[in-house]
């Protein structure tokens, strides 16, 4: 009933591209998680289903980009998308190609999504298509586990016996490797939460399983960092305390400045070992910042390319597990300097746009906010590449456009002013009563 009744509420719009939009963003979505390993030819060249339906997408959305407002984020994005190729032309003028997919898998998925959702209606509706895929994936990915009979494997190439860690058989699903699939879960476990009404706790549940399934650090890591923020947002909701969140940066510093000061690793160390399993893993993963953050540091503005042998210890691998590092160390920090500070930004609009909105309405976006954290704090110690960089970058771009998405608030009410002052904030602001349609998403 409440899918009907949004769906009927959108045929009432003017907006004649809605369909289009709708259909951009779910096509981009099965991209996503069908296995990178099935490729395509189109005019030449081999194409997985991701880059293919990021191509779809783009042509579905055509007609929406001359209402595109163009925002700081968004020009963050586009350039940490152009300079692989400018980078990799300067290092490795045979692999300037490379860029120019750097530019597709960056760009093209962060605009999707901006371009796709102008409602908050919409997001949910496309959390609701989401719903039973990733429920079917996450059935597969634990019998894979349990049984330790691989379904996905043969397709990701990757061999059981990598895969077996604390009595199960770690799961890659679709994408190639368990911890990407792990967090590719622990991304919507906030989401499912807060957007799915009757099903929430069914989607908070699956994304956990798969999550479990995978048996990944990062991926835990991610699902706590959300489960954390959550929980102090709530706490100092109820406490009816402002500026909580610069409340929190203060705290976080401070335990920084602690650690630094008590600790004989430092923070960063204490928090690569929060995020490893065990101390092997935590000591392999900060030689590997000790020796590529030197290279980085070393070629700041174009980086090496990939066809550098960068010095490491010699039975050290050439793998650099972190999504951050790895980019600084292939295109100079540019890259990822950029992509990091489009980040902080739509952080942040989605952080003040919550404080103006209904409670439901303010937990679902903060809900994308505190994922977004967890893909972000997760990328120090694996690498997105392929389908799980798209989805970082449409994730971000999702967020952003949440900030300044129209409402059609959960509550029945819109805000004609932000929530301040004591108790709970957002039973401060003063409200007045919006169209029965809008009443659900």
């Amino acid at each position: 009933m409440e899918h009907n009744a949004v769906a009927h509420a959108d045929r009432q719009t003017s907006d004649p591209t809605a369909r289009a939009r709708a259909l951009a963003a779910r096509v981009m979505f099965i991209g996503i998680i069908l296995p990178s390993q099935f490729t395509v030819n189109v005019a030449g060249s081999t194409l997985n289903f991701s880059r293919v339906a990021i191509l779809i997408s783009a042509a579905l959305l055509l007609p929406s980009v001359k209402n595109m407002r163009w925002r700081l984020p968004d020009i963050l994005i586009m350039i940490s998308a152009v300079w692989p190729i400018i980078s990799l032309s300067t290092t490795s003028k045979s692999d300037w190609d490379s860029g120019v997919i750097a530019l597709i898998e960056i760009a093209g998925p962060y605009f999707i999504a901006r371009l796709s959702f102008r409602k908050l209606s919409e997001v949910a509706i496309f959390l609701r298509f989401c719903f039973p895929l990733v429920v079917f994936l996450v059935s597969v990915m634990a019998f894979e586990a349990l049984s330790h009979r691989q379904l996905f494997g043969p397709i990701s190439g990757v061999t059981k016996e990598e895969l077996v860690r604390m009595g199960l058989m770690r799961s890659a699903g679709p994408f190639g490797f368990p911890i990407l699939a792990g967090i590719f879960c622990a991304s919507l476990f906030g989401p499912f939460l807060t957007g799915l009404n009757r099903h929430r706790r069914i989607g908070a549940v699956a994304s956990i399983i798969g999550v479990a399934a995978s048996v990944s650090s990062g991926a835990i890591a991610g699902v706590l960092i959300q489960i954390g923020l959550t929980l102090y947002r709530n706490a100092f909701i109820r406490l009816g305390t402002p500026k909580r969140w610069h409340i929190f940066a203060l705290m976080f510093f401070t335990l920084w400045l602690f650690v630094d000061i008590t600790s004989n690793r430092g923070f960063f160390k204490v928090l690569l070992g929060f995020l490893a399993f065990n101390s092997s893993t935590a000591y392999y993963r900060l030689l590997i910042w000790e020796y590529a953050g030197a290279v980085a540091l070393n070629n700041p503005i174009f980086g090496v390319g990939f066809d550098a042998d960068w010095e490491r210890l010699s039975w050290m691998t050439s793998s650099i597990d972190a999504f951050w590092l790895q980019n600084a160390v292939a295109y100079g920090l540019p890259t990822p300097v950029m992509l990091g500070l489009a980040s902080l930004g739509t952080i942040i609009c989605v952080g003040k746009r919550a404080s103006y909105l209904p409670a439901t309405d303010s937990a679902f976006l903060m809900s994308y906010n505190f994922s977004l954290i967890g893909l972000l704090a997760s990328g120090f110690t694996v690498h997105y590449w392929t389908t799980m960089l798209i989805w970082l970058t449409f994730f971000i771009g999702m967020c952003l456009s949440l900030s300044e998405a129209q409402i059609g608030s959960a509550t029945g009410t819109k805000l004609t002013k932000p929530a301040i002052g004591r108790g709970p904030l957002y039973q401060q602001a003063r409200t007045r009563p919006v169209s029965p349609q809008a009443k659900r998403y």
